[in-house]
């Protein structure tokens, strides 16, 4: 009888497997909150120079009363 044959990316093998799983199941919500900062933060890119203006006016309206 011969002994068996040792694999020795067998446990490589698993451990690679393993990341993979988990870097498939971790994707989708990463890719969804990464989509999300990348929103607010075109938002923002237009929202805080507007909100500057406005209160660049109120400032200016407020000297003037």
């Amino acid at each position: 009888m011969s002994p068996p044959h040792a694999r020795p990316w067998g446990t490589a093998g698993v451990g690679l497997a393993a990341v993979a799983a988990c870097a498939a199941c971790c994707a989708g919500p990463l890719l969804a909150l990464l989509g999300g900062v990348g929103a607010a933060s075109a938002l923002a890119w237009f929202w805080v120079p507007a909100l500057a203006v406005v209160a660049a006016c109120a400032v200016g309206t407020e000297r003037r009363s």
